[in-house]
């Protein structure tokens, strides 16, 4: 049997949930190929620049880890973007860009791998969607349609990959302590102007009933756990990581 480490990879791997979640399944035994828009980053033990939004950009991504790695064992779909628009002034422009990198860069990634986790013994697919995929919320329609559909998607492929091994989950985490949610708050804040930027990231905190926001630690452990060997019969979930602020 192979002692090689199970690889994984994480899109997406450039914002602080991504980062997170490389560093936890390293420290699990994985080697991590880290791959985003941006420039290496430190952390993941290879890096591949990839647009998801990019059918010949994923391809590559796959192909490489092919070429390199000679296997794949997980992957974890981070990528993700989110602006604020009433969908009365929202422009297509903005509608287009939240679902093509949020829904469709998750295809794309997920289509690009799958020949690869076939052939692995404990195939993985964690797709990272959202609370606001299950509970829509103003302001923000694109990106709970985008977010609803990474969930639809990954419990459709769920049930296409029953006796593949492969196994198809999403976590779905309630607003995170990260750049996104302060760039948040100050879109929410340009948007609906009576209230500022400080007092939205209070708001989005006061929501939850456990008291705090997210952490990336926290999509980590869950993500962690989904991909874990001994969850093989964990598979059409989305597992949601709110504190509280959704139970469904």
């Amino acid at each position: 049997m192979s002692t090689s480490p199970p690889v994984a990879v994480v899109t997406g791997a450039a914002g602080g949930i991504g980062r997170a979640i490389t560093a936890r399944l390293q420290h699990d035994g994985w080697l991590v190929v880290g791959s985003d828009r941006a420039d290496a980053v430190p952390g993941p033990d290879r890096w591949v620049a990839c647009d998801v939004t990019d059918e010949a950009s994923v391809a590559a991504l796959a192909s490489t880890v092919e070429t390199e790695l000679g296997r794949l064992d997980a992957v974890i779909t981070c990528a993700g973007v989110i602006d604020v628009a009433p969908v009365e002034t929202m422009s297509r422009a903005q509608w287009d860009r939240v679902l093509t990198v949020n829904l469709t860069g998750t295809f794309l990634a997920v289509q690009a791998c799958l020949p690869l986790l076939r052939r692995s013994p404990r195939g993985r697919v964690v797709c990272i969607s959202s609370d606001a995929g299950k509970t829509g919320e103003p302001g923000i329609a694109h990106y709970c349609a985008s977010k609803f559909g990474v969930i639809g998607f990954a419990q459709s492929l769920a049930l296409e990959l029953v006796g593949t091994g492969v196994t198809v989950n999403c976590v779905c985490p309630v607003i995170c302590d990260t750049a996104m949610m302060e760039s948040l708050a100050e879109d929410f804040a340009h948007a609906y102007a009576e209230v500022d930027t400080a007092g939205w990231r209070d708001r989005f905190v006061a929501e939850i009933p456990l008291g705090r926001a997210c952490t990336p630690d926290d999509v980590a452990h869950a993500v962690a756990h989904l991909v874990d060997e001994r969850s093989s019969f964990v598979t059409g979930q989305a597992v949601n990581v709110s504190g509280g602020h959704e139970v469904h």
